[in-house]
């Protein structure tokens, strides 16, 4: 359904005409999940054929490692569209760079700054809810990377195939799959209403 906002956009905030500030979220949102499911199914093939030492896991290691570093960079681009809007939304809410926020992803050291960045696009798109489910999508995140290396001494496709990893990693990816979901319809809701519409708590202290 097309519609206008009062700011010169048409049609839904995943599907806005050239010019627009806001970016699109549900086409990267879509690739996202779809990788991860991909990626996860793949994992769990390779357990259940008796792991990184079975002959399918030589056959679907390049398919894994596709698929992983695929969804990777889809997050990345959906996680940054998502928060370039909600900077849009209310300024100034973002505590974090986009070099910041994608370098909490990569570096040990800075694994406090994902969970925030997450909690602080929620809040721009005027919502309070899935507080505990951000959080355990990042804790299962850190464990599973984490845990990983660990356990087994890889987090490498194909390479973690322990009980342990499969586990976590099912968990990781479910989690990650539902605050996608949470964080895009927050956002296009936000950004469909316009930032006028967003109540005074939505704008968090920097």
């Amino acid at each position: 359904m097309s519609g206008t906002n009062g700011r010169g956009d048409t049609d839904g905030p995943g599907n806005r005409t050239p010019g627009t500030a806001f970016r699109a979220t549900r086409g990267p949102a879509t690739a996202t999940q779809a990788l991860i499911a991909g990626q996860t199914v793949v994992q769990l093939s390779i357990a259940a054929a008796g792991g990184s030492r079975s002959g399918l896991a030589a056959a679907l290691a390049p398919v894994s490692a596709l698929l992983l570093v695929g969804s990777a960079v889809a997050f990345l681009v959906w996680f940054l569209a998502c928060r370039a809007n909600a900077e849009l939304l209310a300024p100034g809410s973002q505590r974090y760079t986009e070099r910041l926020t994608t370098g909490g992803f990569f570096l040990p050291v800075l694994w406090w700054i994902p969970v925030r960045a997450a909690l602080d696009i929620r809040n721009a798109s005027g919502s309070s809810r899935g507080t505990a489910l951000i959080l355990w999508w990042w804790a299962a995140f850190v464990a599973k990377t984490a845990g990983s290396l660990a356990v087994d001494g890889t987090t490498t496709p194909g390479g973690g195939s322990t009980p342990y990893d499969m586990v976590v990693g099912v968990l990781a990816a479910v989690a990650a799959i539902l605050v996608i979901r949470l964080i895009t319809a927050d956002v296009e809701a936000a950004t469909v209403a316009g930032p006028g519409a967003l109540p005074p708590a939505a704008f968090p202290a920097a």
